[in-house]
């Protein structure tokens, strides 16, 4: 959707009593950016590329964490907010008009639909993870508090109709919640929808990797795992953080197990993959300090892009550098050699705290990701919309040297995620933001 400049024409008409009448028509000109060149903001996205909302309307923390785009553009981010006049938070979902002009008020009545799953002030419900179904249907991912002390945390998955309502046909109002092994606390983190229309939900239960499958209808599938669910002991003391799902139905799961980063694949059937590195997983390091994955691709080659976090350790007890890390692998769960060295890029920004929270793959193999650009003392912050070729190296045609650097006035911010959007016809990538510490949300976007 184009963004629209009012012009006003003036027309001459007859005078009356010496009286020129003049009568204003207002003319549609399209918003021309000032730019298109790759990494570029566009300036024809709400003001100037930015858009910096108090999604909530209570000035409160309204922490965000994923973003969607439907099929016809329109923006979808979620997260959890500060329940007025309480310590306890709540899920929200708000979407955008796609020219980010203003929130889409034919979701919800204002744009936004705030969701309390719980009775208690106190208690904080967390979500953590979205995708948009192709009939425009939300799907959300979140972890909800025990009802008592005695209880667990659990999984919570949640459809929400174009119109913003919960979807009654889908699990309970629209609701299914479930935790997996006896006395464990279940955390969800990331969420994806198959070809078929069964939703997959993963995270951690005991410090170990859990996934879910639903039916379309919120029922667990009784045909993956053990009624459903599936945890993995071999896989422990793990964070996932990101989940795709292959051309074959398989998930392919990225995190953090230990110092290192891990990457995971399974069947169909809910079992690890054995033809996927050799046990269906491995950890991988690309330095000698912590590595991990925040996020993943699958290209029509059905490579597997990975990003993350890589930190070096320069001197004894000296500090630490975090740069940008990106990784590919073959379908069978091998580095590939002919991406960047041996399988992996590591790529500074700005020399401080440099961490890559989304990323998409362009049809010509580029990857574009979106990064945090932290000062060591986390005082400062930019986001950060970076390219690499197809062989892993940076693209110094985009932006400038490889970077496009959004600094929102006053505002600290930290980027959390970045979906792609089909703007008539030309590809942009958009990128959800938490603005001043969690209490404003941002969205910017790019050309690419």
């Amino acid at each position: 959707m184009a963004r629209v400049r009012d012009v006003v024409i003036s027309l001459g008409l007859p005078c009356v009593s010496g009286v020129l009448l003049m009568a204003q028509a207002v003319a549609a000109q399209p918003c021309v950016p000032l730019s298109s060149t790759p990494g570029s903001l566009d300036t024809c996205f709400g003001v100037n590329g930015y858009v910096e909302t108090d999604v909530t309307g209570t000035g409160d923390f309204q922490g965000v964490q994923a973003i969607g785009v439907q099929s016809d553009g329109k923006i979808v981010v979620g997260g959890y907010s500060r329940v007025l006049g309480s310590t306890g938070t709540e899920l929200f979902v708000a979407r955008y008009m796609p020219d980010g002009s203003a929130l889409d008020t034919t979701f919800g009545g204002t744009g936004v639909v705030k969701t309390r799953l719980t009775s208690s002030a106190t208690d904080s419900e967390i979500l953590r993870n979205l995708t948009v179904q192709p009939n425009g249907q939300i799907v959300v991912a979140a972890e909800i508090p025990p009802a008592s002390k005695r209880g667990t945390w659990q999984f919570a998955v949640l459809r929400y109709n174009v119109d913003g309502a919960l979807d009654g046909t889908f699990g309970n109002g629209g609701l299914v919640t479930f935790g997996f092994a006896s006395g464990a606390d279940a955390y969800a983190r990331t969420i994806a929808v198959d070809g078929s229309g069964r939703i997959l939900v993963a995270g951690e239960s005991g410090s170990v990797l859990a996934v879910a499958r639903l039916l379309p209808n919120g029922t667990l599938d009784s045909t993956f795992g053990s009624g459903g669910k599936a945890t993995f002991s071999a896989i422990s003391q793990a964070s996932t953080y990101g989940m795709a799902i292959d051309q074959s139905a398989r998930p392919v799961f990225v995190g953090g197990l230990g110092a290192s980063a891990y990457i995971a694949r399974l069947t169909t059937s809910g079992a690890l993959d054995t033809s996927f590195a050799g046990k269906g997983w491995s950890t991988f390091a690309a330095t000698n300090n912590t590595n991990y994955f925040t996020a993943i691709a699958i290209d029509s080659l059905q490579n597997i892009v990975a990003g993350g976090r890589a930190d070096t350790v320069v001197a004894r007890k000296g500090p630490f550098f975090t740069d940008m890390l990106l990784a590919r692998f073959l379908p069978n769960g091998t580095l590939d050699p002919a991406f960047g060295t041996g399988g992996k890029a590591v790529q500074d920004i700005t020399g401080t705290f440099d961490v890559i929270h989304g990323l998409a793959i362009e049809t010509d193999g580029h990857v574009i990701v979106c990064a945090e650009a932290t000062a060591t003392d986390f005082t400062s912050s930019d986001t950060v919309v970076s390219r690499f070729n197809a062989d892993g190296t940076l693209d110094t045609a985009f932006g400038i040297n490889g970077f496009t650097f959004t600094n929102y006035p006053f505002a600290y911010a930290f980027p959390y995620g970045l979906a792609v959007q089909n703007d008539n016809g030309v590809m942009k990538a958009v990128v959800l933001e938490g603005l001043n510490q969690s209490r404003l949300v941002g969205v910017t976007r790019y050309f690419w």
